[in-house]
């Protein structure tokens, strides 16, 4: 039986937060049972690219999402989103994915998950496009995620996170990473045991 294959939607897969927490989930899942496979949209190889492919994982690139070219992004996010009904499930991590939420509704993909990972505070330009997504979220995702009570109030009002209609996904971090010495700081507290004792 072939896995299910999840597509994911981020910006670019580099060693940011979001991207090492879906990274760090991929590592560990059954692979035989799930892939990974990611909507990009930029044109240059992300740091985490080599790992997914290992895994048998596929990345897809678009060009940036861009209010001056929506029609072209549309186009392209389309063609892949048509191109693949192979699959179920597309989880939207990035900023500004409501529009990936609509196509992948317009493509019939049955599975649409929006994940809210933080709370916007800083008012820029972008800061109406996420005010404007706010609106209309929740009409084209059928699961609302999120990392935190303020990322969920934020993205999908308080009334649906205190109705439980926003389910809470624990951020994952690798434990035993965090459990190895690196040498400089073993290095740095033998020195401050040293100090303390005299």
């Amino acid at each position: 039986m072939e896995p299910i294959r999840v597509l994911h939607n981020i910006v670019l897969m580099d060693a940011g937060g979001i991207e090492t927490l879906v990274m760090n989930l991929y590592r560990h899942i059954d692979k035989e049972q799930i892939l990974f496979d990611f909507l990009v949209h930029r044109p240059q190889e992300g740091y985490y690219e080599k790992e997914i492919r290992e895994y048998g994982g596929k990345v897809y690139r678009t060009r940036p999402f861009n209010p001056l070219h929506m029609r072209e992004y549309k186009k392209e996010c389309m063609n892949i989103l048509t191109s693949h009904p192979e699959y179920k499930v597309f989880h939207v991590h990035q900023e500004l994915g409501l529009w990936t939420l609509d196509y992948a509704h317009q493509a019939g993909i049955p599975t649409r998950i929006a994940h809210a990972h933080n709370a916007k505070t800083v008012v820029n330009l972008k800061y109406f496009f996420f005010l404007y997504e706010k609106m209309f979220i929740k009409k084209h995702c059928t699961d609302m995620f999120m990392c935190s009570k303020p990322a969920g109030e934020w993205l999908f009002g308080k009334q649906a996170v205190q109705d439980g209609k926003v389910k809470y996904i624990n951020n994952s971090i690798e434990t035993e990473q965090i459990g190895r010495a690196h040498p400089v700081r073993s290095e740095e507290r033998r020195v401050g045991k040293e100090c303390r004792s005299r």
